[in-house]
């Protein structure tokens, strides 16, 4: 998707721009050819109109990434209030605020997990401009990871059948119950998350047990897709 391989490409770029010299080629004061228009005209326009659920958080995921490189104000604000506020993408209505349940969580365990490392990727980006997303809605981001994790550790949780992602019929939803479908300890979200609490000094025993659950496997190693970054603990270590 133009949301995932974008934001690889705009976070490569920002590497090479400030710490290699980096400079676009065909940049020039009147508007060029460069990356950056690449990135206005082809990621962002078809990132800009928000979809449903993972979609559209990889979407607002992106559009971040993308406004700062850009240094473009206007395109921040909106992912940022998209984010908070967006009806089938913001945070708020992919997680349940009463229980954690995730939107997708009678779909199927993979888009759950997947959904909450690019919320946290998002919240990421977002702290690096000097703003907590991490504890916004009373640490709602923190309550979707430890439901989706202690399910995925075997654990009971409640579930609602009327909180589900939008436009649910496109993917055989709504869902009666919980899905099994791909459960356990399987997606590399599990180091951010975690530390994330850790940075904001948040209690995360759920969380934290499927971190040391895919410890116990080898850790978030290298990987080849382009759904979270390789090396978490490399990433996102940090002190409480």
């Amino acid at each position: 998707m133009i949301g995932l391989d974008g934001d690889l490409f705009v976070n490569a770029a920002e590497i090479m721009r400030w710490e290699g010299g980096w400079v676009e080629q065909g940049a020039k004061w009147q508007g060029g050819s460069g990356f950056s228009i690449q990135l206005y005209w082809l990621f962002a326009r078809q990132s800009v109109i928000i979809g449903q659920a993972n979609y559209g958080i990889v979407s607002i995921k992106a559009l971040l990434s993308f406004a700062i490189y850009l240094d473009d104000v206007a395109m921040y604000n909106y992912a940022l209030y998209a984010y908070k506020n967006d009806l089938c993408a913001g945070i708020e209505s992919t997680i349940d605020s009463s229980t954690g349940q995730s939107s997708e969580s009678g779909r199927d365990q993979s888009h759950s997990m997947t959904g909450l490392g690019w919320l946290a990727l998002a919240a990421r980006v977002v702290n690096n401009q000097g703003y907590n997303l991490f504890t916004y809605a009373n640490n709602l981001l923190l309550k979707g990871s430890e439901y989706t994790a202690k399910y995925n550790l075997n654990g009971t949780v409640p579930y609602d059948p009327k909180f589900y992602r939008c436009e649910a019929v496109l993917v055989n939803g709504p869902w009666s119950k919980i899905s099994t479908d791909q459960r356990g300890i399987q997606k590399q979200v599990w180091d951010i998350l975690h530390y994330s609490a850790v940075a904001n000094k948040l209690q995360n025993p759920w969380t934290l047990k499927a971190k040391q659950a895919t410890d116990a496997l080898g850790g978030e190693r290298r990987v080849t897709a382009n759904d979270m970054p390789s090396w978490g603990d490399l990433f996102f270590a940090t002190k409480g």
